[in-house]
Order: structure tokens, then sequence, then C-alpha cells
């Protein structure tokens, strides 16, 4: 995932990283969504059998601030989500649709997600982008809905599985691997996620869908 490079850039340590989740964390998200996605990276770390110090020093984040994502106090934006997942041997997505609500009643076989529910979460910059996970854990994939992009080069992401990078609207630019392709709306692409990618934007409103499969 993520296509919104800037999503995966590192910020300094320390004090600085417990500001307002208003501010480079990215926007609030509800108590009830905050608790959900907080157990879901401590059920992660847990089965990683990393400590939680561990697992923040992963990160680049201090213990302190780990902790309290770990406890729904502090709402980490995605830049921050990116590494937290990474350090507890998750994704975002993973993560994402771990915390969302089951969104299909016992005995159904259909995943209906409708528009505007799920948990969104923010890049810490206003206009880099938000993502929406459109699936819940139960769907044996992860899917992806983004919103926005950069418009340059962040730090490259790599992650386990097969990503499908679908172009809705908006014209990006993808480098994948040191190589870059131009996309616009109705181009895909698919790739390695384990191969470093990142993604900026040129022209347009973007919206993105990315569907992994591990």
């Amino acid at each position: 995932m993520p296509a919104d490079s800037s999503l995966h850039a590192r910020h300094g340590r320390g004090g600085s990283q417990l500001r307002s989740s208003w501010g480079r964390y990215g926007p609030k998200m509800s108590t009830a969504a905050a608790a959900a996605l907080a157990a879901a990276i401590r059920r992660r770390r847990v089965a990683a059998g990393r400590s939680l110090r561990a697992a923040a020093r992963a990160a680049g984040v201090s213990p302190s601030f780990f902790s309290q994502v770990e406890n729904g106090i502090s709402r980490p934006g995605l830049e921050t989500l990116n590494r937290i997942a990474g350090s507890v041997g998750s994704t975002a997505q993973a993560l994402l649709a771990e915390a969302n609500a089951p969104t299909r009643s016992a005995g159904d076989p259909l995943l209906v997600v409708r528009a505007g529910v799920g948990l969104r979460v923010a890049a810490a910059h206003a206009g880099d982008g938000t993502v929406r996970s459109l699936v819940d854990a139960s769907a044996g994939f992860e899917a992806m809905e983004i919103r926005g992009a950069p418009d340059r080069f962040g730090e490259a992401y790599c992650h386990a599985g097969i990503d499908l990078l679908y172009v809705v609207s908006g014209e990006i630019e993808t480098e994948i691997g040191g190589k870059r392709r131009r996309l616009g709306p109705g181009d895909a692409i698919s790739y390695a996620g384990d191969r470093p990618h990142r993604t900026r934007r040129l022209s347009g409103d973007v919206q993105l869908i990315i569907v992994t499969v591990t």
C-alpha cells in the first residue's frame, strides 16, 4: 500500500512525537474507532512477541507515544501508522481492516461497505490524502480507497503481498523498483509489495483503489 508516498515519510523522535492528533499525526478519529485501532495494534504487537519499547524503536516513535496509541489516547496519522504497522509485522491496510466494524451479517456471504462508512485516516499534511479500508478482517484480502495524494515523492514503502493499484481519477506518477510510470483514469498496475514503491500526484483530484493479496 499506500500509493500516497508522503504517508511513509519519517519524522523526528522525542517529545515532538506527542503533538495533538490534529497536528502532524492527522485528524481525530472517533473514540470507538481509535479504541478499535489501538486494540488491533496491541494484538499484533503481542502476537509478534515484541516489547512496547522494541516496537516503538522500530517505528521511530517514543515508547510513551506508542503506549498512548495502544491505549487509544493518541491517534496516529498515516505516516506514523505505516511505521507502527511495520514494527509489529503488519501493514496499515491490515490494521485498518481489523479495526473496521464487521460489515456483513452472520451467515451472509456478501460484504457491503456503503459510501462514507469505515475507518478513515489522514496524512499529517493537509491535502496529502486520506485512506479508508473497504473491507473488514473477515474478507481474506485488503482493499483501500485513497483520496488525494502529495505532489512530491516521499519515502518508498515495502510490505508483504501483491498490490493492484487502480486509478479512478486524477493523474499520478508511480515509482516502483526505481522505475517511474505515469498513470491516469482507468489505468492499473500490479507489483510485488516488497519492491520499494511510492506515488505522487501530477494533476486532478486523485482517487485510487489499492487491493493487496498476501
